[in-house]
């Protein structure tokens, strides 16, 4: 709006909007924004609020309560709105947003709403002071505040360019002027091939001061919507408290299954490791007892024969005792890996001939960085495992694939791990195995030393085939066989 005494842009506090219009933001009833959007005033009102919602959609603006707030306090002031706004020309302002909208169709323009409304306000003369002094969307702000200026000098000037082209577009169907190339070829289409013609829409306007119900009307809304708004954050208070509870009532529930998990892994490590270190022990208390209690005899006749095949019993199991405790730190603390370039078909030919057993070597080398000691180690667990496991004239043999990863096949003619035993197939001591496979640390061992180089061992189940487990190990490119 322009001052007649000296000429200079003055802004009102707002511009009122058609009373029909007020009365459906207030009672907000089904689909709000398709039926206020041709008033230029509302759509003023419910965009000078965009910057304080979250969504960003018309239709959420319509059902927010500020719009409403604003609206009430205004009413209730001196009249400052502007019929101009509306008469003679909103019928060419709702012309342009119509044409605006559909050219945003025909181009497949993601926001039709924005089209619609830039249509509606773009020749309005002081839209450019209200949209920066109501802070305006910067998409709507950037395009009225420069479409005067031809599109070769915009570019700097706004973001959204198909937007400011579709805009002046519109203008120019409308009021009958010839289309810019330049805005055509931003828009992405041809004005004069574009069959359209925007709707006649009435230019009425009812004052929304001369409306004495409107103001208790928008009174009641805004309470309405202060109620519903605190019952919708009450609700939401106590669904987070319900969540929150939830979230609780798991984490105890998961820690204390957690808790029974390793007390149970604790009790079956505790009794398979009992059981494998007694069998020694009670072997060594024994031949101890038995020494003990004949040492007369032997000293007396001089034998000594029984005497050092006692003793030699004593050593063995000590040294089997030594044996489990090593697996035990072998699999609580391996070393650390040191990878190097290993002839991986070399390794697992050594394998199978220090074990007797046969080997299927692949065509070609394969050549891995691996800890070549902890691979061969976990190759022989699994091997010993197998051979554990196989009645006799039963065989054992090694293969290795090479695809995406390296893969080392232990197969055996013995009997598969029942399915419920599966499952704690690589737990330490599991007392659980079929007689023969796998007592003690074995697959724990090869499964832990697997992981230490990046791979691991697994176990799958296949009916009617021989049993396999197998290694994989990671493929190593050339730089990392270089390194």
């Amino acid at each position: 709006m322009i001052d007649p005494a000296d000429g200079k842009p003055v802004t009102a506090p707002w511009l009122a909007p058609d009373a029909a219009s007020l009365a459906v933001l207030a009672r907000g009833v089904g689909p709000v924004w398709p039926a206020v959007r041709h008033d230029p005033g509302l759509v003023l009102l419910l965009l000078r609020f965009d910057q304080f919602s979250n969504h960003h959609d018309l239709e959420s603006l319509c059902r927010g309560s500020l719009p409403l707030l604003f609206a009430r306090r205004m009413l209730q002031r001196e009249p400052v709105g502007m019929p101009d706004l509306y008469a003679p020309r909103v019928a060419e302002r709702r012309a342009i947003a119509a044409t605006c909208e559909h050219l945003a169709g025909v181009v497949r323009y993601p926001h039709p709403d924005r089209a619609w409304c830039l249509g509606l306000l773009a020749t309005i003369p002081y839209i450019r002071t209200i949209a920066r002094r109501w802070h305006l969307p910067a998409w709507l702000s950037e395009v009225v505040g420069n479409l005067d200026l031809p599109f070769r000098d915009i570019s700097e000037l706004v973001t959204d360019t198909r937007l400011f082209a579709l805009a002046r577009l519109a203008i120019a169907r409308v009021q009958g002027r010839s289309p810019d190339a330049a805005d055509e070829e931003a828009a992405g289409l041809r004005l004069d091939e574009i069959d359209y013609t925007p709707p006649v829409m009435s230019a009425a306007w009812s004052d929304p001061y001369a409306q004495p119900l409107l103001r208790p009307l928008l009174e009641m809304a805004v309470e309405n919507r202060r109620i519903r708004a605190t019952s919708q954050v009450e609700n939401l208070e106590r669904e987070i408290a319900h969540l929150h509870a939830a979230i609780r009532k798991r984490a105890e529930t998961e820690a204390e299954s957690l808790r029974l998990a390793k007390l149970s892994a604790l009790a079956e490590f505790a009794a398979g490791a009992g059981h494998e270190i007694n069998n020694p022990l009670a072997v060594i208390s024994g031949e101890a007892q038995y020494i003990l209690s004949h040492k007369e005899d032997w000293l007396a006749s001089d034998e000594e024969e029984s005497s050092h095949e006692s003793l030699g019993k004593i050593i063995a199991q000590t040294k089997r005792i030594h044996g489990i405790l090593r697996e035990l730190m072998q699999f609580a603390r391996p070393a650390a890996p040191r990878l190097a370039a290993t002839d991986l078909v070399a390794l697992v030919r050594e394998v199978a001939a220090g074990q007797a057993v046969a080997f299927d070597p692949p065509t070609g080398a394969v050549t891995v960085r691996i800890d070549a000691d902890q691979v061969k180690t976990a190759l022989g667990c699994l091997v010993k495992n197998s051979l554990e496991a196989i009645a006799k004239g039963g065989w054992v043999r090694l293969s290795v694939s090479v695809g995406q990863r390296v893969e080392i096949h232990v197969e055996d003619s013995g009997p598969g791990p029942r399915p419920e035993q599966v499952p704690h197939l690589f737990d330490p001591f599991y007392c659980g195995r079929s007689a023969g496979r796998g007592k003690g640390f074995g697959l724990s061992v090869a499964w832990r030393l697997a992981q230490q180089q990046g791979g691991d061992v697994v176990y799958t189940p296949r009916a009617g085939q021989p049993t396999r487990f197998t290694m994989v190990l990671p493929r190593a490119d050339e730089t990392a066989l270089a390194a």
